[in-house]
Order: structure tokens, then sequence, then C-alpha cells
């Protein structure tokens, strides 16, 4: 398949008079590697291309290479990043051609829906996108997890996990049922494939209650009792669960032994959301009813587990809320869509550490805007 879906593309260029190279993202969300069926490795790095440039910000973008022209094109499924497509063979021809780049758009959202769909057995897109194996614990949970980012209208979710190949006790999922989303940030107690174990447990519980109905305190009692069942009180997890009224903006939540989520507003933190404060998930306790807040048009909801703040580099010096804070009320990250803001912020967890991961480091950021919004989707 995977083959064949180079050849696909390559036939498809062939009919608008062009040639065509696939480029993926990374784990890492730092490289952009060419999808190559004879195994030749191209990289591009996404902060300092011009393909990064395209898949930064989500945009057709121009280049001339040896005095040829070449266009960068997104390649997306829904609002996931995938990579970008390079397009040559375009001597002659305005690369800002509006019917040209509109082809283009169709031609990448299609295979990036292709891509999407096919890479759970496409190994070659998995070891294209891989610098090195995974964990058997990263294995599991990356198998479980939706997509990074997920967007209808109104709503913009998106994720970022590091160690992306070591990753164990992290995960995190989200789901839409008409006017409701429900969102959920989930750090299990230990590391590796233990850790892996207990929250797939509390993930298939979750999926499971909100998917036969159920309200937000029904699925907390029912994670309760499958993680007390499975691991006799012995292991728990820390939460954040939330339900939120696309209409509305009204947010429902329990926060069970999990930092609070940080709520921005006009590029600032105008509060944390500490309500609903209850023990980990998994441990025997009296019933604690959920908090409510309010969200207006515009505003992000930033949940982390602590292995954000608590991240320390070699001399020991921890990453800090009021570092975090910093970032996230920066203009450079502020002024940026929701999936790149957050890669942006792993990034700089990752470059803190320096590689020296002790606990898992997980982020995942909520948007939410009344009314027809646009500002999200590519580019021309």
């Amino acid at each position: 398949m995977e083959d064949g879906l180079v050849m696909a593309v390559s036939r498809a260029g062939a009919i608008l008079g062009v040639d065509i190279d696939v480029f993926l993202i990374d784990y890492e969300q730092r490289r952009l590697v060419r999808l190559d069926g004879a195994g030749d490795v191209v990289v591009h790095d996404v902060d300092t291309t011009v393909a990064g440039q395209a898949f930064r910000h989500v945009a057709q973008t121009p280049e001339t290479v040896d005095g040829a022209p070449r266009l960068w094109v997104p390649l997306l499924d829904g609002l996931e990043r995938l990579g970008v497509l390079c397009v040559r063979g375009l001597e002659g021809v305005d690369v800002l051609d509006g019917p040209l780049q509109e082809e283009l758009g169709w031609l990448a959202a299609c295979f990036g829906h292709i891509v999407a769909s096919k890479q759970i057995y496409a190994d070659t897109v998995e070891r294209t996108r891989r610098s090195r194996p995974m964990s058997v614990a990263a294995e599991l949970l990356w198998n479980l997890l939706p997509p990074l980012t997920f967007g209808v209208e109104g709503l913009t979710i998106s994720a970022i996990l590091e160690p992306c190949y070591d990753v164990g006790g992290d995960c995190f999922d989200y789901g839409v049922a008409g006017d409701r989303v429900r969102f959920a940030l989930f750090d299990s107690m230990g590391h590796s494939l233990p850790a892996g174990m207990l929250s797939a447990a509390a993930l298939a519980a979750y999926r499971s209650c909100y998917r036969a109905g159920h309200d937000l305190e029904r699925t907390v009692r029912a994670i309760d009792e499958t993680l007390l069942e499975q691991f006799a009180g012995d292991r728990f997890a820390t939460a954040f669960m939330g339900e939120l009224d696309l209409r509305s903006g009204a947010l429902r939540y329990v926060l069970a032994g999990h930092p609070a989520p940080l709520l921005l507003r006009g590029g600032r933190v105008v509060e944390s959301l500490d309500g609903g404060l209850r023990v980990p998930l998994g441990v025997q306790a009296p019933h604690v009813p959920p908090a409510r807040a309010q969200l207006r048009s515009g505003d992000r909801l930033l949940l982390y587990t602590d292995g954000v703040t608590e991240a320390r580099d070699g001399s020991g010096g921890r990453f800090g809320l009021d570092r975090l804070l910093e970032l996230v009320e920066s203009p450079t990250l502020t002024e940026q869509r929701a999936p790149e803001m957050l890669r942006q912020l792993g990034g700089a967890v990752v470059d803190h550490l320096a590689g020296r991961f002790e606990d898992d480091a997980t982020l995942l950021l909520v948007e939410w805007r009344t009314g027809e919004e646009h500002h999200l989707t590519p580019m021309s």
C-alpha cells in the first residue's frame, strides 16, 4: 500500500503536469521526512525551511531551488497536520495561480485522508515518521489515542505527548455528540508498560461510558470501579475530565488529583480551574459534584500533566509553572494556531530536558469560538 501511495501521488501529479513528493511529519514534530518507496532519506527541518513554513502556517508556500520553482502544500486530514506535498515541474507556471492551488489543495486533502486512514497498518508510513523504535508502552498508547488535532465549527482540540517514543502513563481523549464535546487528560502512576496498561483501562472505561450516553458523574464512578476492580486500589491515575456546551460555552469538569488547567483569554491567563477537586481515579472516595466554569468566545483552555512543570534540566532546574505561564502568554505563541502553539510549547519542554525525561509530559489545548470560524483552515 505504501509504495502504491507514492505511485498514486506520482500519477496524480502527472495528470496535473507536475511532479509531487510526500513528506510526513515525524513523531517529534520537528522534521518533515520524505515518504520514499526506495528508502532514500530526505529531510526538511520544520523550524528553518520553507517546507517547514508551509507546515507551521498551514499555507501553500512557493520556493525557488537552483532556479526551479516549487510549491509546498500542507498535507491535512481535517485539521490534523500530517506533512506537506512538494510540487515540482512548475517552470513557466504561476505558482500563485488560484485554480492550480485549489486543485493541489483538494489533492492534498484526498491524500491526507488516505494516509490517516491507512497508517495504522501501513508500516512504511510509520517507519518514515519514526527516528527510533518505540517502547512497548508507547506503542500501546499511541494506537489507542485519537488524532493529535481535531476541529469542528467553533472548536479546536490539539495535544502533544513527550517523550513520544517512551510515553507510558499519559493519555488523552475527546469526542463530540451534537452540541456537546467531552475531553480528558489522564496521568497514570508509574512508568513503562504497567502505567500504560492502567491508562488503557481508564481510557476504555471513559469511552465506554460516553458512547453509552452516560453523564460526567456516572463516567467518573465507572472509571473508579474499573481501576479498583483491575488493580485493587494499588494503582491510580490523576485526570481532568470536562464537558463543554458548544452553544453557550458552559463547562462542567472534574479535577481528580490533577494540575489545574489554565484558562487563557485575550492572550493572558485569567484563571486556573481548580474546582471539582477529588482524589485520583482508582481510589475509593466520596462523591464530589462537578465544578462549573463559563468560557467566552476565543478562550483557550490548557491542560497539562505534572511532567511539564516538574521537568528538570541537567542542573536540576525545574521547568516550573512560572515559565509555562510566561510562554503561554508570550505574543510569539498566543498568535499561533492551537496546534502550532502546542508544538512550540512541547518543544520548549523537550529543549529544557535535553532528552532526559523522568516522567511523561503532555499538553492538551481546547479552543472555543462562537460563529463560523475559518482561521484554522488552510490558507491559500
